[in-house]
């Protein structure tokens, strides 16, 4: 356990990794975004205006964004969302939402898998390395790190990840890689 004083990473709770996300914005320039568990909104909301299309999936909708026309916002369980989506495939994808261990193996194995542009696409993960063995409970990470080391362990799910630690809850990075192949021009 990394011996880290709690109340100091607090102030990262809501928008841990809101600015790396929109540094990966303004440089891969992807056209669709998906936010699996926007919550408030902290991160939905700055993103819009830097896509061609912001979809948000929440069972609580989110308010003051009707007047942008390029939000789809699915108030929704993401397995509901899994089973109704038939858009554009998504080129980044945030996953914040249930962090059960069942829950976000739906998320990864029924929606990112499934909706992600293979090899291009980014997906993040949140609350995959909590600083804290008290946040690993329902409403904080709960058992998101599970996942994030199952993917590790597993390398036939054709996901490449790597997680980043704290500052409050950690982040995993992952990209869905079919067949292994690493380059798509080979």
């Amino acid at each position: 356990m990394i011996d880290l004083n709690y109340n100091q990473f607090k102030k990262y709770r809501e928008m841990e990794y809101r600015d790396l996300i929109m540094e990966f914005i303004k440089l891969l320039q992807p056209r669709v975004y998906c936010e699996i568990g926007v919550k408030r909104g902290y991160t939905f909301k700055t993103i819009i205006s830097e896509v061609d299309m912001c979809i948000g999936v929440d069972p609580i909708p989110l308010s003051n964004i009707e007047r942008f026309a390029n939000v789809k916002f699915y108030a929704m369980f993401s397995s509901q969302f899994a089973e109704v989506y038939d858009g554009p495939k998504f080129d980044m994808l945030f996953i914040d939402g249930d962090h059960s261990e069942e829950g976000l193996y739906h998320d990864i194995t029924k929606i990112a898998i499934k909706f992600i542009q293979p090899i291009t696409g980014l997906i993040f993960v949140h609350d995959t390395y909590p600083v804290e063995q008290k946040l690993e409970v329902p409403g904080y990470c709960d058992k998101a790190w599970k996942v994030a080391k199952l993917i590790h362990d597993y390398p036939s799910l054709n996901l490449e990840i790597v997680t980043i630690p704290g500052p409050w809850a950690g982040l995993s990075i992952l990209r869905y890689v079919p067949n292994g192949q690493h380059l798509h021009w080979k």
